[in-house]
């Protein structure tokens, strides 16, 4: 197993602790393209990262829901 860059950090980790960018959900992937337009199907993002824009997707389904 190698290691990968992550395209929001920067950073290298090894390859087990990352996503690419082609298996995450569409609209999951489209919140990480707000704040990152460079993040594409051929990126990678370490999966701690990713949960936190998961997190943001979630909340925004959620304040939606509740205007």
């Amino acid at each position: 197993m190698g290691n990968n860059i992550c395209t929001i950090s920067k950073k290298e980790y090894p390859e087990n602790k990352m996503i690419l960018g082609a298996n995450i959900m569409f609209a999951i992937r489209e919140t990480v393209q707000k704040e990152h337009p460079e993040f594409t199907l051929d990126s990678w993002i370490e999966k701690s990262i990713l949960h936190e824009y998961r997190r943001k997707y979630l909340e925004s389904l959620v304040s939606d829901e509740l205007c």
